[in-house]
C-alpha cells in the first residue's frame, strides 16, 4: 500500500479527503479496465479501483495531486500498459522504462 498524502485536499460528503492509499495492482485490475481505450480514462479507473474512490471523488482531485498519483501507480504497471500510457506524460514514462532497463541490465 502507497500513502499519497494530497497537496491539495478537498472536501467530499462532509469530510477533508488529505491522502489516497492506493493498494497494489493485480492482473484482475487490469482486466476490469482493459476495455478503456482512452489512457487517461484508464489511470482515472486504475487510481479508483486501486484507491478505494468513487469516481465522482477522483473528479476532485487536483492535477498536481492527480499526476503525482499517476506518478506512483506508474512503476508498478506492466511495460506494454505503459507504453500505451505514453500520451499521460511521455517524459515521465520514457524516464521509468529507462531506469527499468538499467536496472534489469546491472
Amino acid at each position: 500500500m502507497i500513502d499519497i498524502v494530497l497537496e491539495k485536499p478537498f472536501e467530499f460528503g462532509g469530510d477533508t479527503i488529505d491522502k489516497v492509499s492506493l493498494r497494489e495492482l493485480t492482473t484482475g485490475d487490469l482486466r476490469k479496465t482493459a476495455e478503456i481505450t482512452n489512457a487517461e480514462l484508464r489511470m482515472m479507473a486504475l487510481i479508483e479501483r486501486l484507491g478505494g474512490l468513487p469516481p465522482s471523488q477522483v473528479d476532485c482531485l487536483h492535477p498536481q495531486d492527480y499526476e503525482r498519483l499517476v506518478e506512483a501507480l506508474t512503476p508498478f504497471l506492466p511495460s506494454s500498459l505503459v507504453i500505451g500510457l505514453m500520451p499521460l506524460g511521455e517524459s515521465l514514462i520514457r524516464s521509468i522504462l529507462e531506469q527499468r532497463n538499467s536496472t534489469a541490465s546491472a
